[in-house]
Formats: C-alpha cells, structure tokens, sequence
C-alpha cells in the first residue's frame, strides 16, 4: 500500500487481485444547519378570549409561517389550532417552495382537549418518527382554565437524514414542558429522559428544543434543586452527553419570555446539541441569537408572548 498528497486531497491506493481502488479519504466538509425554536401561542380558538390578548391568529399563523422559513429545522410550540396549524404550514411551504417534511401528532383519545401543540418542518427528510404524552399535568383543580392538562403535552422525535454522502442523521426532539407545576414539570423531565434514551444513539448527533419553562437564572442560586440543574440531571439520564447551546455561545440579554422586555424576560426556552463523541473538540455552533417576532400591528406588539431562539451550527 502506499499514499500520496495531492491539492490537499488524501487517497489510499488499495491492490486488490491486479486492480487498483483509489479511496478518498478526505474528511466531508461541515454541513450547516440553521435551527429556531419558538412558542407560537396559537392557542385554540375557544381559548383565546381568557387566555390571550394577542388574537389575529389567522394573521398570525400566517406570518409567523412567512417568517420561520429561512430556517432548515424549526421546533414550534402551542400550534394547537389546526386552523392555524395549516395557514402555518401552508404559508412556509409557499416561501420555501415545498421544501419542509412536517411531523405534528394528534391528541391521544381521552387526553385533555387539544393535543400537545408540537409542530417540527425540515428541510431533512424525517426516517423515523415517534412521540410521548407526559403523565403528569396541572389540573383545573388547582390552576382553573390556564391548567397544562387541558391539552397533551409530551414529547416528539424525528430522526433526519441531513445528509446522503456521507451519510448523516440527526436526532432531533422537541417538547412542551408543564408551566404551572413544579412537581409535573420534573416528574415530565424524566419522563422526556427515558424518552430520549430509547431514541438516541452515540453515533448520531441529537438536538432538543422547545419551552421547557425552566428557567436559566435558577441555576445561580447554587441550590441542587434548582429547576435548571434538574434539567441538567434529567438530560443526564438520557445516556448521552447534552450541550446548553445559549451558555456554551450565547452574547448578550437571553430573556425569551417577555419578547417586550428590555432584558426579554427569562430564559426558557432553549436548545440542546448533543454531538458525537469524535466532533466535540471542533466548533460546533457559529452564532445563536434570541428573535423577539415584533409586530406592531397585533395587540401586545408581538407575534407571541415569547421569543424565538435561533441557532446556526455546523455538523461533520
């Protein structure tokens, strides 16, 4: 066998029974991949009048399509409307010409009212796809009609074919966390983990995204208990190594529950990268920026009651 160098190229000729196969063994160039997750509060329509002061869904849903489209992969939350989940819907497709695979699940017979709200477009094929509904939720008991167990939530998980030489796949999950209830959301968390576990390989990189309504600035407090550092511990339990996208790049006021506030709120709202073992030494995510989704036009100046998180990374 010998080798030789050529404009940077690396080949390996191999003598096999009189023929030469000549292997390019040069290292495929990183792939990148613009992410965004986002809270949509597209709320059904029986909701709207108590539980939101934005209305204009049908110009929000929309717009909010029109906008989300110069990303490859978008985890949107309380899409629950499907009204508005196919003005979404539609209204990307027709920016993107059809490029979008979508994966949205329905509501589970005998839970709750609407379903969990999650809606995932890629530009990636989706090779596998399946999903969760969380246990545990508020109840009208305690928290009336703002309660989480009026609709599903749970969890979904869509494995990406991003690239096809070489082969690629992405792990992707998205999920809706309980608002109300501390001892829902962490019994969820572990839940979202065995979820995770099952799905997930250490070959394949994996992303988590969506409102985890946990938030950052608890895990200050150095408290164990924090809600952020049971985050920590429940993603721990997935058997996989998870990376804070935000804390690990992120400049600047990361607030995402308030998108008119000068600092944005607090930071809920989040998106996890899991790389394979042989790409965590290299730079994995190039920028990550907070998206208000301001609007004038819309009563509370914003598309939602939450910002956008958007990430730009590199997968090799």
């Amino acid at each position: 066998m010998r080798t030789s160098s050529k404009a940077n190229l690396l080949f390996v000729l191999v003598s096999m029974g009189g023929f030469v196969a000549v292997l390019n063994l040069q290292p495929s160039k990183p792939l990148t991949v613009r992410v965004l997750t986002y809270n949509t509060h597209l709320l059904p329509r029986l909701a709207e009048a108590f539980a939101s002061h934005r209305g204009r869904g049908d110009y929000r849903a929309e717009t909010i399509g029109h906008r989300i489209a110069e990303h490859d992969l978008v985890g949107l939350c309380e899409v629950f409307d499907p009204t508005y989940r196919d003005s979404l819907i539609r209204s990307a497709q027709a920016a993107t010409d059809g490029k979008f695979h979508v994966f949205w699940t329905k509501k589970p017979r005998g839970i709750g009212f609407a379903n969990s709200g999650l809606l995932l477009l890629s530009v990636f094929a989706i090779e596998a796809s399946h999903s969760i509904t969380y246990t545990s939720a508020s109840g009208f008991a305690t928290e009336g009609f703002r309660a989480d167990g009026f609709a599903a939530k749970g969890a979904i998980h869509a494995r990406l074919r991003v690239r096809e030489n070489p082969p690629l796949e992405l792990d992707c999950f998205l999920t809706h966390l309980e608002s109300r209830s501390d001892t829902a959301r962490a019994a969820q968390l572990w839940q979202l983990a065995e979820f995770m576990r099952m799905h997930v390989s250490a070959r394949r990189p994996a992303l988590l995204m969506g409102d985890l309504n946990v938030r950052a600035d608890s895990a200050s407090s150095g408290d164990q208990r924090s809600p952020y550092l049971q985050l920590v511990a429940a993603l721990a339990g997935a058997g996989i190594e998870w990376i804070d996208v935000w804390s690990d790049a992120g400049r600047g006021a990361d607030g995402t529950s308030d998108p008119l506030a000068e600092d944005g709120g607090h930071r809920i709202d989040y998106i996890w990268l899991s790389p394979p073992p042989t790409g965590r030494s290299s730079p994995l995510v190039r920028d990550i920026e907070v998206l208000r989704f301001l609007d004038t036009t819309v009563p509370g100046g914003s598309l939602s009651d939450h910002s956008g998180v958007a990430c730009i990374m590199e997968l090799q």
